[in-house]
């Protein structure tokens, strides 16, 4: 995999698409959910249960989650890294004096306003210098 470097006006310039990514992502782990409930529903309801409809619960469920997979893996070729879907926390891969990091983005952050080392987390990161990019 290729490594891409970040500056934040970059990253910045990809929020939109990447706050519209997260949103389907959330969405995606919400029907999850909720098919799995169905699917725990069907099953404790009726042990008869139809195998054509528990079936059709477990591919929705598999294709749902494929999907999701392939979404995140898109990104992460991109040195794009969803840190937590629900909480909607994505890094960026940059260089911060001369080494790797992370530009760090929470959604509903207006902008990229953070960043924390490579094997920091979100609880660690720190406020950008303007002098990153």
């Amino acid at each position: 995999m290729t490594k891409h470097y970040y500056t934040r006006s970059k990253a910045q310039a990809l929020l939109p698409e990447i706050n519209q990514k997260l949103i389907e992502l959330q969405h995606a782990r919400k029907e999850i959910a909720k098919r799995h409930l169905q699917l725990a529903s069907l099953k404790q309801k009726d042990a008869k249960a139809s195998s054509d409809q528990i079936f059709t619960l477990e591919a929705e469920i598999e294709f749902i989650i494929l999907s999701a997979r392939q979404e995140i893996e898109s990104m992460h070729q991109l040195s794009i890294e969803v840190k937590d879907i629900s909480q909607g926390l994505v890094d960026f891969l940059t260089l911060i004096h001369h080494q790797e990091a992370y530009l760090c983005w929470r959604q509903g952050e207006e902008q990229i306003a953070y960043w924390h080392g490579i094997e920091d987390g979100y609880a660690k990161r720190k406020m950008l210098l303007d002098e990153i990019g």
